[in-house]
């Protein structure tokens, strides 16, 4: 039987050429490597992970896609992040899904500005080109539920995941 866990993150350490992003959702943590994450993930059983680079890599999906190329039976893919405020969506999404083991896009919608993209137009590019091209998108958006419910609604092409339930942990059960 293969068990294949959908959701993991593994990271490097923060380097010169490849900084770790300082505002990133939590205090900084050792870093754990994908070697790490797999014997951990063998130890439990787990015949394979799925890489979602996590945000303290900001938008440098380097060591997620190197990671997996170096893996390539124990990690099935990589959900990347983007930065749906650079310009040339189109072209870098393009580069993305051309990328061995790609899978889909994450974003993360924690700081006031970022909770906005759901409102307003910044993703709405992504959402259509994800609808275009078949890959999903997974949202991280603490208690923002009903705002990923109306964006879903509005981009029916599109495969919207919802990270933890949307919830906020910082108030019990709330969404």
């Amino acid at each position: 039987m293969e068990i294949i866990d959908t959701h993991t993150h593994y990271w490097e350490p923060s380097l010169p050429e490849r900084p770790w992003d300082t505002n990133a959702d939590a205090p900084a943590p050792e870093p754990l490597l994908a070697e790490q994450l797999l014997l951990a993930a063998r130890e439990a059983g787990v015949s394979r992970v799925v890489q979602v680079n996590p945000s303290l890599m900001g938008y440098d999906n380097r060591y997620s896609f190197d990671a997996a190329q170096a893996h390539p039976d124990l990690i099935a893919g990589v959900f990347a992040r983007i930065n749906p405020l650079e310009s040339d969506m189109s072209a870098r999404l393009t580069m993305l899904r051309k990328t061995p083991k790609f899978l889909g896009i994450r974003i993360t919608l924690l700081t006031p500005a970022q909770k906005s993209w759901l409102s307003d137009s910044t993703l709405a590019l992504l959402f259509e080109e994800a609808g275009e091209h078949g890959f999903p998108v997974a949202i991280y958006a603490k208690g923002l539920a009903r705002e990923i419910g109306e964006a879903v609604r509005k981009y029916p092409g599109a495969r919207i995941l919802i990270d933890h339930m949307a919830l906020d942990d910082r108030k019990k059960g709330s969404v």
